[in-house]
């Protein structure tokens, strides 16, 4: 049985009106652990607590697009002793075209995460467009509009 937690972040985070950015997303079949984006700050915090409390350490970790709402707390997964990924599911970072200086840290911050992984022995896979990733009863395709993404999620 596939099961699906989505976690937030949320207005309320921020004391404002401000909406909800990069959710992350815990998806499993009981022996593989999907880790769809990481989200940031309180969504962030939450994502750990909920992998903590649920034991799953050896997650798959997926970015599906560099910005630090999705990124962040992925690399906080990769950085924390207690889990041990399996692997790290990305775009190549060399197939983004940065048309300005924010896509181009988000470049940046992605190529740093993807240095951190392999350094922990966590393979790195980069993800194009029709791409199967199967993992037990886990079963999805990667759509991207690659290359074409112009730093805008309406690309994924």
């Amino acid at each position: 049985m596939i099961r699906l937690q989505a976690i937030g972040l949320y207005s309320s985070d921020f004391g404002s009106g401000e909406t909800r950015l990069g959710d992350a997303t815990i998806i499993d079949d009981g022996k593989n652990f999907e880790v769809i984006d990481g989200n940031c700050g309180k969504g962030t915090d939450r994502l750990i607590s909920a992998l903590k409390a649920r034991g799953i350490k050896t997650p798959y970790l997926h970015i599906s697009h560099p910005h630090y709402d999705h990124r962040y707390g992925i690399r906080r997964i990769i950085n924390d002793s207690w889990f041990k990924p399996r692997a790290l599911y990305c775009q190549n970072p060399d197939s983004i075209k940065a048309h300005n200086g924010a896509v181009k840290s988000d470049i940046d911050a992605l190529r740093t995460i993807i240095k951190e992984a392999k350094a922990k022995g966590i393979p790195v896979i980069y993800l194009k467009n029709g791409d199967k990733v199967v993992h037990g009863e886990i079963k999805f395709t990667c759509y991207r509009e690659e290359p074409a993404w112009d730093g805008n999620a309406e690309g994924y």
